[in-house]
């Protein structure tokens, strides 16, 4: 049985890296006496699976995480485990089908911190950043993809582009509106949620 979690990743919570986060999911269940199966060889792992890895410094408010378990079992004990500050799960669900990161398309983001930069910024033709990839460095476009955005004077809303077709991570499009990519670090930033192909919520599918 395929179990989708709904949770949120706050405070100190975010400054574990995708791998911790996967091992602390992983001893919580183990604590728990989850009935997780595992993948065959030498070295077999939970079958879980998560919906888009989140960068050290960004929280979560509705994050998804799909984990694999013995038929039958009550999916209300993951709504009652005892959790470490900062993670909580806010829902779970039998599903069927894709698995999670093949169907994520966007996620929305709140930023706060001094807005004054991107006024100017979101306006611009071009959002120019340096990619890292396996070929070296290569210069990227954030503007298209940005699907919305909305700025007020405390809070920049952005529903940016996600997933292995194309994806922008909101430090990039910081990156592409400030003079100092140091300065990237001088903001919050909270994943509101993610969404499929068709706009709506992983939670909802």
């Amino acid at each position: 049985m395929n179990v989708r979690l709904r949770y949120e990743k706050l405070g100190l919570m975010q400054f574990l890296s995708h791998l911790e986060v996967m091992k602390t999911w992983e001893q919580l269940f183990r604590r728990e006496n989850i009935p997780m199966l595992y993948s065959e060889g030498f070295n077999p792992k939970p079958k879980m699976n998560f919906a888009l890895p989140l960068a050290v410094g960004i929280q979560a408010v509705n994050d998804y995480l799909e984990i694999e378990v013995e038929d039958g079992f009550d999916t209300d004990r993951f709504l009652v485990m005892e959790m470490p500050p900062g993670l909580r799960v806010t829902g779970a669900k039998p599903v069927e089908g894709k698995p999670l990161m093949a169907v994520v398309a966007s996620a929305d983001f709140k930023i706060t911190g001094d807005l004054m930069p991107f006024a100017e910024g979101l306006e611009r033709e071009q959002l120019l950043f340096q990619k890292h990839t396996k070929k070296g460095e290569r210069t990227r476009d954030a503007k298209p993809m940005i699907i919305e955005y909305q700025l007020t004077s405390d809070e920049l809303w952005v529903h940016l582009k996600a997933g292995s077709v194309s994806n922008l991570k909101p430090t990039d499009l910081l990156i592409a509106m400030l003079d100092d990519p140091d300065k990237v670090y001088d903001y919050d930033i909270v994943r509101v949620d993610v969404y499929d192909e068709t706009g709506r919520s992983l939670w909802l599918r």
